[in-house]
């Protein structure tokens, strides 16, 4: 394959810039986690200066007094109804650090004064907002590590012609997330970072009543603590981002026998010193040390590596050049997953659902084609073509990478309405009415009218109501809440199997 340094010096900042990316949009969703834990904070706050404020004495007299019997019980339903929700985290491990903490909650002494049962509550939220922080920083290296290794990978291939072998990564990923790069990882510094913002709280609070302070100054210095601590975590997500970024390409350069690499600096105004004097430099890979002659150099070093031409192991190149025009998407499928244009080992007309819309057909790219009269028979595709069946797959891939991130984004829902103290039930009662609503809307918003009533019609048949399915009717047919509320994000594994996107 013809080499062009100046188009793989710009694929390797875009790697880079990629990753950046999801370390900013990370941050993002970590920023409304935030802002949400605050409001709780500072409702409890607020109502705890309303409950006692016609009482005689100081507030700080009041926040001193001894808990009576309801406000007893008021903790007893705090640790309750946080219990409850911990049972319902979908997440496994986040599940298990909450259980962890409930239980060290459990075991230490109950709130003896009214200023330890607020402090209390407010230690379940920020242990909420650390166990939900952590969760998502982890899942969200995981994804990058493996992204940006498995594309460098990918990217080499491209370059040089495909490899003999490459290590695929499995169980590691653990230690390399684990691994205290800068001292500590990850997880501790977090950790440790919103035991300083619950004591700084705790901090903010005792003072404020001592010297009378109001609802609305005490929330100011409440949320000034948070966007403090918020900008911890941000300089925290965007050092581990190019972190794990940089890391995953020194391992694919391992992985590939890439010898030497090159220092390669993002040009600009921003750049640093540092990093503009080893841009250009070339290094040893066995010789790559962070902060000394490889990336990151410094908080945000935007700065990345690129293997050097001379510098590769060419006993394991194989002879086979990748098909230009083939993208990472297909690569991945192929390389990584080991799924070619074959008919899977597996018989995916086993599941009833499958097999009520689509049939074996040894002409069939992937194998199998739609039944006459099915749903999938409509998008008209030749499966027999392999031009036409390519395009297909490039759509589904492209629309499974779309739902993934809709599921990402409703499970995030989903988890803020719990950590309001919604329950299951009544979480999907209320989506199952917003997406009736919506889908009503849509048609208003067109202006298509007819279409409206005719879906009105369409539901007074089927369900016996214009605005469509109960809640109960759909329970009936999910079997649980739960199910009922990831419905809308469901995927069609006939089509997948068409396209060779099955997996069971």
């Amino acid at each position: 394959m013809e080499d062009n340094d100046g188009q793989w010096l710009e694929r390797a900042l875009t790697r880079e810039k990629e990753s950046l990316e999801v370390g900013s949009e990370v941050i993002r969703e970590l920023f409304k986690q935030y802002d949400q834990a605050g409001q709780e904070i500072r409702i409890s706050v607020n109502d705890f200066l309303v409950r006692y404020e016609h009482e005689q004495g100081s507030a700080n007299d009041k926040a001193a007094k001894s808990l009576n019997m309801a406000e007893m019980k008021e903790w007893k339903d705090s640790v309750d109804d946080w219990a409850k929700r911990i049972n319902e985290e979908k997440d496994a491990a986040a599940k298990q650090l909450l259980q962890s903490r409930l239980k060290m909650v459990k075991c230490i002494a109950s709130p003896s004064t009214r200023l330890e049962l607020l402090s209390g509550q407010m230690g379940i939220v920020l242990d909420d907002l650390s166990a939900k922080n952590v969760r998502q920083m982890w899942n969200v290296f995981e994804a990058l590590y493996s992204e940006a290794y498995y594309k460098k990978i990918f990217d080499i291939e491209q370059r040089y012609g495909s490899l003999r072998e490459f290590k695929k990564l499995d169980s590691e990923m653990n230690d390399v997330l684990s691994y205290p790069w800068n001292g500590v990882n990850f997880v501790d510094r977090m950790a440790e970072n919103i035991k300083m913002l619950y004591f700084q709280m705790q901090k903010k609070v005792t003072q404020g009543l001592r010297h009378g302070k109001g609802s609305k100054e005490l929330s100011k210095e409440l949320s000034d603590q948070l966007g403090a601590s918020f900008k911890n975590i941000e300089i925290l997500v965007r050092g581990e981002s190019a972190y794990f970024h940089n890391e995953a390409i020194r391992s694919a350069y391992e992985a590939a026998g890439v010898k030497q690499y090159e220092y390669v600096a993002k040009l600009d105004r921003r750049t640093s010193d540092t990093c503009l004097s080893l841009d250009g430099q070339k290094f040893n890979v066995a010789d790559a040390q962070r902060r000394i002659n490889y990336p990151p150099m410094h908080p945000r070093c935007r700065s990345t590596t690129i293997e050097v031409a001379d510098g590769m192991d060419e006993s394991r190149l194989g002879d086979e050049p990748l098909p230009k025009d083939m993208t990472y998407e297909q690569w991945y499928m192929e390389r990584v997953e080991g799924m070619s244009n074959k008919l899977p080992e597996f018989n995916p007309l086993s599941n009833p659902k499958i097999e009520k819309e689509i049939e074996s057909n040894p002409s069939a790219v992937y194998g199998y084609s739609p039944k006459k009269g099915s749903p999938l028979d409509k998008f008209g595709v030749d499966w027999t073509n392999h031009e036409q069946v390519a395009a297909a797959r490039a759509k589904r891939q492209e629309y499974l990478q779309n739902m993934e991130k809709k599921k990402i984004k409703l499970e995030n829902e989903v988890a803020e309405l719990k950590g309001k103290g919604m329950l299951i039930e009544d979480i999907a009662r209320m989506m199952v009415e917003k997406r009736n609503t919506d889908r009503m809307q849509s048609y208003i918003d067109n202006n298509d009218f007819e279409a409206l009533e005719a879906m009105k019609e369409r539901n007074i048949q089927q369900y016996g109501r214009a605005e469509g399915p109960t809640p109960d009717k759909l329970f009936e047919k999910y079997g649980s809440w739960e199910e009922l509320i990831y419905s809308s994000i469901r995927t069609s594994p006939a089509m997948d199997v068409l396209t060779g996107l099955y997996k069971q």
